[in-house]
């Protein structure tokens, strides 16, 4: 595993070194209680990750189409990689096992954190629209 030091720097512009490792246990522990709702949830959660694939790959054939401009297919492909790592996420959820949804998401991370970052964004608009519903309809209790 890579262990080299990243120099942060804070407002007041001073450096505090930091290895990836502490890195990465950072980020787990704070997605960790969000990894527990999910799998808590999930069964309510996995119809509407997929919901959210099969929206990404439809935005994905619409601007792929025939006479779509190169920004539009390039663009495209995100929606398609956006939902592919959706529809990986949901077979982990389905397979019920923690560690390879937490280990799923640390290797997409890595190989492909812009898409990561898309996709958590998008997901994170989603479910935070999700949740204001089931608020204001009273779905929980």
């Amino acid at each position: 595993m890579n262990d080299e030091s990243i120099n942060l720097e804070s407002e007041s512009g001073a450096k505090s070194p930091i290895t990836v490792t502490k890195l990465k246990e950072y980020g787990l522990k704070a997605y960790k209680p969000l990894i527990e709702v999910v799998y808590k949830y999930q069964d309510e959660f996995t119809p509407y990750l997929s919901a959210l694939a099969k929206g990404l790959e439809g935005g994905k054939e619409s601007l792929s189409r025939e006479g779509s401009s190169e920004a539009e297919r390039y663009v495209a492909q995100f929606f398609q990689q956006a939902a592919d790592g959706l529809n990986q996420a949901c077979q982990k959820l389905e397979s019920k096992d923690i560690n390879a949804l937490t280990s799923f998401l640390s290797e997409q991370a890595e190989a492909r954190p812009s898409v990561m970052f898309s996709t958590s964004y998008i997901a994170g608009i989603f479910f935070g629209r999700l949740g204001r519903h089931v608020a204001r309809k009273g779905i929980v209790h």
